[in-house]
């Protein structure tokens, strides 16, 4: 075009981000800051291009964002991360969920199930069970003896309470719960 020899299309890694035709494809586009990857991609501060890609800069891994699953590394003073392996507990985990949270080998974080993280609803009449993960509590049977007791209007004084077969305890005739051994006549002793 007017005596001149214009490149048609740049090789991989270059660009004319100029728009001037005399110097072609004059931008490496693996590590230039104002065109990283692409003609006008700037890099933002702290930042600087490394293989096409703006990329955090560091002195060393305390100046990276890192998580339990994905530690921080500084490498040739850019930031990176190595990942946990797979199946790797991390150390906040929520107690009886029936779940333990590990590292997904890929940065992030999954549960796996644990039949062993019982779940507790603090009810005497249900047993606390964990299957394939998943937390419920079934009522024990009818008969059991709760660790309760309660006033009986009937007679006046503590009787054990039994759980009722549907996860309460039940007694006929209650009306005041009581500590063991605290009933009289007229009622709990405080």
């Amino acid at each position: 075009q007017n005596g001149m020899c214009i490149p048609v299309a740049c090789n991989p890694g270059y660009g004319d981000c100029n728009g001037n035709p005399v110097d072609g494809c004059e931008t490496n586009l693996s590590r230039d800051n104002n065109n990283c990857g692409m003609c006008g991609n700037r890099c933002p501060s702290g930042y600087s291009c490394q293989n096409g890609t703006c990329a955090q800069t560091c002195a060393s891994p305390a100046d990276c964002p890192s998580t339990e699953c994905a530690p921080a590394t500084c490498n040739g003073g850019f930031c990176g991360s190595t990942y946990v392996g797979s199946g790797t507990p991390i150390a906040a985990q929520t107690n009886g969920d029936c779940q333990t949270a590990v590292c997904d080998g890929n940065g992030g974080i999954t549960s796996i199930p644990n039949d062993s993280d019982l779940p507790d609803d603090n009810n005497f009449c249900t047993v606390d069970v964990c299957t394939n993960g998943v937390p419920s509590h079934p009522a024990k049977p009818a008969g059991t003896v709760c660790l309760v007791g309660f006033c009986d209007s009937n007679s006046g004084f503590y009787a054990p309470v039994t759980c009722d077969g549907s996860g309460s305890c039940s007694v006929p005739g209650q009306n005041k719960q009581c500590a063991p051994g605290k009933c009289t006549p007229t009622g709990c002793i405080a």
